[in-house]
């Protein structure tokens, strides 16, 4: 997870997910600052568990680092709220990571179920855990979404396809 540590993020979702069984062997790491990040670092540190990491906010070249880093399965997006259109989104795209998200607001507008990812129902925490574990269990889906995120960033999202978009959105404002 990179991004605000933040309740409404759903961040809590993550770390009832770190302290389940099935997920023992799996390293969370989040990485970003916010109102809710002392908070959870204490309860961590009180209550573990030890697989679930708080890095803080880091310069994006180290965001990067991590998105790229090859034990990275997987990006989570367990939001709670409404969002625009999350560009932390298309940067785990742009790194081949699939994704799984709670659909809400412009979340749907870069994940497509099935092909790039998973949505699941906002506020199903056991769907939520069930298409995460199903990705981390099965390596050739893995492996099958993570190219097909890939490639719908690179075929939508590069800067001159989005310089396009926004001419053309102007274009048709303006006429």
């Amino acid at each position: 997870y990179v991004g605000k540590v933040t309740k409404s993020k759903g961040v809590e979702e993550l770390l009832g997910l770190a302290k389940e069984s099935e997920f023992s062997g799996v390293s969370f790491d989040l990485i970003g600052g916010g109102d809710f990040l002392e908070e959870l670092r204490n309860v961590v540190q009180k209550d573990g568990p030890t697989n679930f990491h708080l890095h803080g906010k880091l310069p994006y070249e180290k965001v990067l680092y991590y998105f790229k880093d090859p034990s990275v399965s997987l990006f989570a997006f367990p939001t709670k709220r409404e969002e625009g259109f999350p560009m932390v989104l298309i940067e785990a795209m742009f790194a081949g990571l699939p994704i799984v998200a709670y659909d809400m607001g412009g979340v749907r507008d870069a994940v497509f179920s099935g092909e790039t990812g998973f949505l699941v129902v906002p506020g199903h925490y056991s769907e939520f855990k069930s298409k995460t574990l199903e990705l981390l269990r099965n390596r050739r889906l893995q492996t099958e979404m993570s190219a097909k995120s890939l490639e719908y960033a690179r075929k939508n999202f590069t800067i001159s396809k989005m310089v396009d978009s926004y001419e053309q959105v102007f274009k048709e404002v303006l006429s």
